[in-house]
């Protein structure tokens, strides 16, 4: 195994990416190099870590040793009627099902100490119901392979190594999940018991990138006690606001990072500027007039009817929407002529807002510039956090007249992203580069199956074992400091 990197520039920047890249040898004598893992963008001190660990990896690996299949020494002849021979060729090997993405999941409940806290909260029913398991199934359910409660009782779990894992059967899913359980206790019981546990949790406000209306911070400011926000604003506003914006000193709020404080009634609004987002914003604006005025150019050259240059005018302003804004163009109503003019104050006023955006919040005293910063970097996080849901946990919505039974699954998702969480804070660690998925697919490569060995008097011998891991999950089994545990016993 070995890095390999590659290169590609975007937005002036030239960013480069390693994967994590492995020789193997054909039959014919060929070698071939396979796609192990992306780790994206590393540093250098991760990606000499990554090296170093690669070269634990291949010295620490272990050899193939054959042994015998019986001992060279016996304490005592075995009669043949004593014997009970196995017939390999009925050998078989039914039931595959993913088991290390399974066990992974696991890992990350118990890390979190997840198993004890809700087996003190939530003791077996009665009738010995395993309440904390339901909810052991549901989360990494809901992680590794998001769907319906009714799908998890039809397919998933029983098509999944978690019941091997807990030491459970199907009969908890057809108890629980198909709502046959002697105490008359179905999952929407459950989840209306979950929303019970975790009781009546504080409700926040949370905002996206979108610019929210008046009416929405008018609820924001009435709640008690009042919601603090710090939201984006129209850019009509920033206009409104820049005369005395300009006369006001610039404060450091991170290194990159300035900003002005206008304090206008009952709100603040905080202009920022970041060097990089100038640089990003730039390098669109040229790339942008780089790309249509040489074309602009082209159509003027061109022999066309009115109708025709009028087409192809409007596809290139289509394409190229921010350098159109930047630029003045006139076809005389009879003639098919096209006359360019660059729009200087534009391009002026495009200068000076360029990295430049207005943001207001509801409190005008108590924090610093340093301080606000922070506070809107958690707004990313909060972005991020319902990506994660609606993507990777595919949490929608849910037609419940019940709130609580809203609330429940919702909270079920959110245990799954707390085990997403966690792994991706592993991962900064231990693997950087890698994402959470990326891994949870690497570990699903190995599986679980039975393995069915006929014998001569008429019995079987079932054995449960666990696929050996490939080689880049040995590697990230290492790399995350974790051990596989010993194959179950038949």
């Amino acid at each position: 195994m070995f890095l390999r990197y590659t290169t590609r520039k975007k937005n002036g920047k030239e960013h480069r990416s390693y994967s994590l890249v492995e020789n193997r040898r054909c039959a014919s004598g060929r070698v071939v190099q396979r796609h192990a893992l992306y780790l994206g963008e590393i540093n250098d001190g991760q990606q000499e870590a990554w090296r170093k660990t690669i070269e634990i990896f291949e010295e620490g690996r272990a050899r193939p040793r054959t042994v015998a299949l019986f001992p060279e020494e016996r304490s005592e002849a075995v009669a043949d009627e004593d014997l009970v021979r196995i017939r390999l060729s009925q050998l078989s090997l039914p039931r595959p099902r993913p088991w290390g993405a399974c066990w992974l999941a696991g890992q990350l409940w118990e890390q979190l100490g997840l198993d004890h806290f809700w087996a003190q909260r939530l003791p077996p029913s009665r009738k010995g119901t395993r309440w904390d398991w339901v909810l052991q199934i549901l989360a990494p359910y809901r992680l590794l392979d998001p769907g319906s409660e009714w799908r998890l009782y039809r397919h998933w779990f029983e098509h999944s190594a978690l019941a091997d894992l807990l030491g459970a059967d199907l009969e908890l899913a057809d108890e629980v999940l198909a709502g046959h359980t002697s105490d008359k206790t179905t999952l929407a019981d459950f989840l209306k018991k979950m929303e019970e546990q975790y009781g009546q949790a504080e409700r926040i406000w949370v905002m996206d990138r979108g610019i929210p209306t008046e009416a929405v911070l008018e609820q924001m400011r009435a709640a008690q006690p009042p919601v603090q926000y710090l939201v984006g604003t129209p850019r009509g506003r920033l206009s409104q606001f820049e005369e005395k914006l300009a006369a006001l000193p610039w404060l450091g709020a991170r290194e990159g990072v300035t900003v002005k404080l206008l304090a206008e009634g009952s709100e603040l609004y905080v202009l920022a500027e970041s060097n990089d987002r100038v640089g990003k914003e730039r390098a669109m604006r040229l790339r942008q007039l780089k790309g249509l005025w040489p074309r602009l150019q082209k159509l003027q050259q061109m022999k066309l009817q009115r109708d025709d240059l009028l087409k192809k005018l409007g596809a290139a302003l289509h394409d190229f929407p921010v350098g159109a804004r930047l630029g003045e163009t006139q076809v005389p109503p009879q003639t098919a002529t096209l006359t360019l003019a660059l729009r200087r104050d534009k391009l002026r006023q495009a200068r000076t807002r360029e990295g430049r955006y207005l943001l207001r919040r509801n409190i005008t005293a108590g924090r610093g510039p340093e301080e606000l910063w922070p506070f809107y970097r958690q707004l990313t996080e909060v972005e991020a956090a319902f990506k994660s849901l609606k993507d990777d946990l595919s949490l929608r919505p849910l037609y419940h007249q019940v709130e609580d039974r809203i609330e429940a699954p919702i909270f079920i998702s959110f245990l799954a992203y707390c085990l997403q969480v966690t792994l991706r804070r592993r991962l900064r660690d231990r693997a950087p580069g890698l994402t959470p998925r990326a891994v949870l697919e690497k570990f699903a490569t190995s599986q679980m199956l039975d393995v069915h060995l006929p014998t001569t008097d008429g019995r079987t011998v079932i054995l449960s074992r666990y696929t050996h891991p490939e080689n880049e999950v040995q590697l990230l089994l290492q790399r995350l400091q974790l051990e596989l545990p010993a194959q179950p016993p038949p």
